[in-house]
């Protein structure tokens, strides 16, 4: 192959130099890049360069993040190994964080956080997200209501005057959770909302009335009942139980468990 060199004044251009030189120029446009390497040509040549690589930092809220919340503050922690706990507070406020994933966050949360270019913000990357919670309204079977949202603060329970939109995953049929009911609430990243997964009501219980008799080792349907103890109403839901024990005559009062997938009744009125 020959080598290219300078050409000097009255000395002849040959076929082999003026060849050589067009493939050098052609090579040039058939430069490839291995990532992270990026290479762009345009008419004003080519540009060979390295993206920056996206950079994480560990902070904590100063401000609750609220679903699409954009422009909030927070702070951010640095490394010192010198420290029992190395993780410190740097002193430095970082404007514009986001809260695009739908969820909530509360002020005095630590996240992991990278800077989205094209947004201008700072994005926390999520783990588990749970929450305590109470109702603010009825939570019936396979619906959603409001609920508050709790913080611990001081070491004691408070309300952080947020709330979100709680939906039903475990309900039985007819079942509720009573306003005011303490609950559990994780976030469902798919869906973008916050399920009850947890209270200290029964999930798995309810009360109601035959409708029709159902003899001892059948199923029968019971209508559920749900309301405040001694004013119980007809919520419109049914279930089918089997009745393991004595006969139980038509629209008397049972109670029912779920059992292994199966409703039971286990206990009824005379």
């Amino acid at each position: 192959m020959l080598t290219l060199h300078k050409v000097s004044p009255g000395e002849p251009i040959t076929a082999d130099w003026a060849n050589a030189l067009v493939d050098a120029v052609l090579a040039l446009g058939r430069i490839a890049g291995v990532a992270p390497v990026q290479v762009q040509t345009s008419e004003a040549g080519t540009l060979i360069s390295v993206p920056g690589l996206p950079r994480l930092d560990l902070v904590e809220l100063n401000d609750t993040l609220e679903s699409r919340d954009t422009d909030k503050q927070v702070k951010r922690f640095a490394f010192d190994p010198a420290e029992s706990d190395p993780w410190i507070d740097s002193g430095q406020t970082l404007e514009h964080t986001a809260e695009p994933q739908q969820g909530l966050y509360l002020a005095g949360e630590r996240h992991l956080a990278f800077f989205h270019p094209a947004a201008g913000q700072r994005i926390p990357i999520p783990g588990v997200q749970f929450h305590f919670g109470k109702l603010s309204a009825d939570l019936a079977a396979g619906g959603s209501a409001t609920c508050e949202i709790w913080m611990i603060s001081s070491g004691s329970p408070a309300d952080s005057t947020f709330s979100v939109t709680a939906y039903d995953w475990l309900l039985p049929p007819g079942g509720k959770l009573e306003s005011g009911s303490p609950v559990l609430l994780l976030f469902h990243q798919q869906s973008k909302r916050f399920y009850v997964t947890g209270t200290n009501a029964g999930f798995g219980a309810v009360i109601g009335k035959t409708s029709g008799a159902i003899a001892k080792g059948s199923s029968g349907t019971v209508k559920v009942y749900n309301g405040t103890a001694g004013s119980e109403s007809d919520s419109g839901s049914t279930i089918t139980a089997y009745n393991p024990f004595a006969d139980v005559a038509d629209d008397k009062w049972v109670a029912a468990m779920q059992i292994n997938g199966q409703w039971y009744l286990v206990a009824a009125e005379c």
